[in-house]
């Protein structure tokens, strides 16, 4: 039997409805996804810092924080606190992937341990993500910055599968760190990460990035690429803010009309000088 004009009106406004209904809800746990990340930079002497993320699908699922070893009586982040640094990735975007990052945000703000070692820190996300049999996994990257002796400029890292961070010489050379990246997060419970410590001089700048500064295509379907991060990165000089600033402007413009794919999460850290 043919459905009448009317009967076809009502399952549209009914199925309009339950996009809305869905709508919605991805504006919501966006807007989850958006409390979980910090509102502003640290200042940590001897450092500068700047960050930029984007989520095209509003719930997204990279995450990048700071946290402060020590906080004062009112909660303001003690002056000679060390400083831990996050920047991860869930596999996939969207919904599912903001649901994980929220998980690895839960995760790390409960870990009670000394958090100087960012190779135990990793270990225990990982232990703690793994006995959740994911469907997903997470990449994704620790510093730790300790400001009571900024003139060293001191920091070590630990990575999960993920991009080693760039680091930009004063004199403008950028080689990727060098140091080994263990497996993605929630793959292996037995998983452990070692740890690598680096100074940076003054004048240098590391960079941490997400697969969502790599993958963006132009309308030729060639990707911005690792080359393409690198050369950015040569050429865009200055404060971290304005380093920030100028790669996302070289991205823009290789990207041209054609939209951004995937969540992109940078942070840059740059040493300054320290009276």
């Amino acid at each position: 039997m043919n459905k009448s004009d009317d009967e076809l009106a009502a399952e549209v406004a009914a199925l309009r409805e339950e996009l809305a209904e869905k709508e919605a809800e991805i504006d919501k746990m966006g807007e989850i996804h958006q409390t979980l990340l910090p509102d502003r930079s640290p200042i940590i002497l001897g450092f500068d810092i700047a960050t930029s993320h984007v989520a095209p699908e509003k719930a997204g699922g990279d995450y990048y924080d700071f946290i402060p070893s020590e906080l004062r009586d009112d909660l303001s982040p003690d002056d000679n606190a060390s400083w831990l640094i996050i920047l991860a990735d869930v596999s996939g975007h969207g919904p599912a992937a903001s649901v994980i990052m929220a998980m690895v945000h839960s995760v790390l703000h409960a870990y009670d341990g000394a958090r100087q070692n960012p190779g135990d820190v990793l270990s225990y996300i990982n232990e703690q993500l793994s006995t959740k049999e994911l469907e997903h996994f997470v990449t994704g990257l620790l510093i730790v910055i300790n400001p009571l002796d900024p003139v060293e400029g001191r920091f070590t890292i630990a990575i999960a599968g993920h991009h080693p961070p760039l680091l930009r010489h004063a004199d403008g050379r950028v080689a990727a760190l060098p140091c080994e990246a263990g497996l993605p997060l929630a793959v292996d419970e037995a998983t452990t990460y070692r740890q690598f410590d680096f100074v940076l001089q003054e004048g240098d700048a590391v960079l941490l990035f997400t697969d969502g500064l790599i993958e963006p295509m132009n309308a030729d379907g060639e990707e911005f690429g690792m080359d393409g991060v690198i050369k950015a990165f040569e050429d865009c000089p200055g404060t971290a803010a304005e380093t920030v600033r100028c790669l996302n402007r070289t991205l823009a413009r290789h990207r041209g009309s054609e939209d951004q794919p995937d969540d992109k999460t940078l942070v840059c850290i740059r040493r300054t000088p320290v009276a």
